[in-house]
């Protein structure tokens, strides 16, 4: 992050500021995860992470915190737009990184989501029992 602040370049089409730095430097959580007993719990990073720190009002900044292009546009419309099941999709998307991490299956369960009425997205990455 810090190296596309100082480089002016994007990071996955994002505009990193200082404020998207600091946020991320400030919440161990954002994407690498905190070992909690037996799980790893992640949160997601906001999608649009520069405007989702600006903004104030609850149904756009969980436009701009949400990944899923289904989701995120559904949320133009309603606070609880789709059924939670959609955010399966970025469990696995966390599954499939930590199973190689690990070189073993693992479980991932959604905690929080947005379309749950939470204001992020967190999920838990259960270490396989022989690796503890």
């Amino acid at each position: 992050m810090e190296t596309h602040l100082k480089n002016g370049t994007l990071f996955f089409t994002q505009e990193i500021t200082r404020e998207v730095v600091d946020h991320v430097k400030n919440d161990a959580h954002i994407e690498s995860g905190v070992r909690e007993g037996n799980r790893i719990i992640i949160k997601k990073i906001p999608h649009m992470a520069k405007e989702y720190l600006a903004e104030k009002n609850v149904q756009r900044k969980r436009y701009y915190y949400c990944h899923c292009p289904w989701v995120k546009e559904s949320f133009r419309h309603s606070a609880k737009p789709l059924s939670p099941v959609f955010c399966n999709c970025s469990a696995g998307f966390y599954r499939a990184y930590w199973e190689i991490v690990f070189d073993e299956p693992v479980r991932v369960d959604v905690l929080e989501s947005l379309i749950k009425g939470d204001s992020i997205c967190r999920f838990a990455v259960y270490i396989p029992e022989n690796l503890i």
